[in-house]
């Protein structure tokens, strides 16, 4: 297939838009036009997916060889990071909660059924938003981060969110709270959410993924990678691992409590490769 992008034409943007909506990111017209909904589309699934080399594709929103491999390969074995989800020693106890929370879900195989639905039985508790008559739902990152949150704390931290799916929104908010830093000025702690929302001309846009922090790799002082457990990701609930250089990831969510700030705690990440039991399904 050749490399597609803003602005193109034809059959392959046909073939495009046919599988983005076959696995619930494209809800609009297959009309062979690669135009601001089928970039969204795009950018969402890319931030969402691994290509063959098994880290998450570059956010550009250009349909190129890895992205088209993402496309033909969006769920299952290819999908598979294989990293155990282990949470780091000397966490305070609500961050321990919170952690485990999410890899239960993982544990457990969420998944959507069928693929590419946004949805199944499993998910449906999250309270994501379900179109009986074409039988899919939202994309659901974001309703599985408030759903543990809830779960953890027994009520959402951030208040006054309209809407609980849609990571501009939570963002925002977070930021009106109080509990939101950018990546710049912030070493995020186990626990804590990253967020990503896509630039254009410095602009950010309404696509966007979150997830929870597991663990952290620092050097030099400064955050440089994490691994990850999120929703929505390879069309599961799934722990991966994620580099801060990444312009998409803007910063962190940190919505614990004065006394849930730990210092002392098992830094590092854990590798892929690993035989366990809770690796990445």
């Amino acid at each position: 297939m050749r490399i597609l992008q803003f602005g193109d034409k034809g059959e392959d943007v046909r073939t495009l838009q046919r599988i983005l909506q076959e696995q619930g990111f494209f809800h609009w017209y297959i009309g062979g036009n690669f135009l601001k909904r089928t970039k969204q589309a795009v950018i969402y699934f890319q931030e969402t997916h691994l290509g063959p080399n098994g880290e998450f594709l570059e956010t550009d929103g250009i349909v190129g060889d890895n992205t088209w491999w993402a496309l033909e390969n969006p769920s299952g074995e290819a999908q598979r990071s294989y990293i155990p989800g282990r949470i780091p020693d000397g966490l305070t106890p609500l961050r321990y909660r919170q952690l485990e929370i999410a890899l239960t879900e993982h544990r457990n195989g969420v998944q959507e059924i069928p693929d590419g639905s946004n949805w199944s039985d499993d998910i449906s508790k999250y309270g994501v938003y379900y179109n009986p008559q074409k039988q899919i739902g939202q994309p659901w990152c974001c309703y599985f981060w408030s759903w543990c949150n809830k779960e953890c704390f027994g009520y959402y931290s951030l208040t006054n969110v309209r809407y609980r799916g849609h990571c501009k929104t939570t963002w925002e908010k977070a930021l009106e709270q109080g509990m939101a830093f950018y990546k710049e000025e912030y070493n995020p702690l186990p626990g804590d959410a990253f967020i990503m929302l896509y630039r254009e001309n410095g602009r950010f846009k309404g696509t966007g993924h979150i997830g929870f922090v597991l663990r952290v790799e620092v050097s030099n002082g400064q955050a440089v990678a994490i691994n990850t457990v999120e929703g929505n990701a390879g069309n599961r609930v799934k722990v991966g691992k994620r580099n801060l250089s990444s312009t998409d990831i803007i910063g962190f969510i940190n919505n614990f409590p004065a006394d849930e700030q730990p210092e002392d705690w098992e830094m590092g990440l854990v590798q892929a490769g690993l035989s366990d039991s809770d690796s990445t399904r």
